[in-house]
């Protein structure tokens, strides 16, 4: 009998080998040590039912947003220690960049070096869209604050939470300052970025050609 999960277990597997065979050729040829490398997923999953999703990336709880994210700094920089912040994908771009001495003043996120230093500001808040931006939402330390938009039809026919604010765990959380709080965290952040207006009016092109970008990137 096929379970999905178990397969799921077996790909990770799979995932580990070549990452054994791939950090084997940088120390081959003695480059393991020089490199700068990022271990992270595009997105978590759904395996076992969690928010009635099953087997799926949908809605934006931790179980489809909070992924991993491993860093190996040159030399064994900072091996071994553990940071308790909030970063995202966008800090891989300006980390990259300090590596590789280019700057870049329109990048979005933090350089991660000055992160464990203890050098950087860093973000009380992450930014989160669901797929063909269904629903947006932030989370810090302890919350989650959704929306659905409304310029975006539900063809999953998701069954939706009546409720905006939530623990991280997902549970539901019932604080009207709160909520109100993270829900103006939201829209300042996405007011300097001018988010429903362009991505209302935004054209994801005919089916044909979005069948084609799917098969250019594997999904098909």
């Amino acid at each position: 009998m096929f379970f999905f999960p178990e397969s799921y277990k077996g790909a990770i597997r799979y995932i580990d080998d070549q990452l054994n065979i791939f950090f084997n050729l940088l120390k081959s040829v003695s480059i393991f040590d020089e490199s700068l490398i990022f271990l992270t997923a595009d997105h978590g999953e759904c395996l076992l039912g969690d928010h009635d999703i099953y087997c799926a990336h949908k809605k934006l709880f931790d179980e489809t947003v909070n992924v991993p994210f491993f860093v190996k700094f040159p030399k064994n920089k900072y091996g071994g220690e553990k940071v308790f912040e909030i970063v995202e994908h966008t800090d891989i771009a300006p980390t990259i960049g300090r590596f590789a001495n280019v700057e870049e003043e329109n990048y979005e996120g933090f350089d991660l070096f000055k992160m464990v230093e203890g050098k950087t500001k860093n973000r009380d808040f992450s930014f989160s869209e669901h797929v063909d931006n269904f629903m947006k939402g932030i989370r810090d330390k302890d919350f989650i604050y959704v929306e659905k938009n409304d310029f975006v039809q539900n063809k999953w026919g998701m069954k939706l939470e009546s409720d905006s604010l939530f623990n991280r765990d997902g549970e539901p959380f019932s604080d009207k300052n709160k909520e109100k709080e993270m829900k103006e965290k939201m829209e300042n952040f996405l007011k300097n970025k001018n988010y429903e207006e362009q991505k209302a009016s935004k054209s994801i092109g005919s089916a044909e050609e979005i069948e084609k970008q799917l098969r250019s990137l594997g999904y098909l």
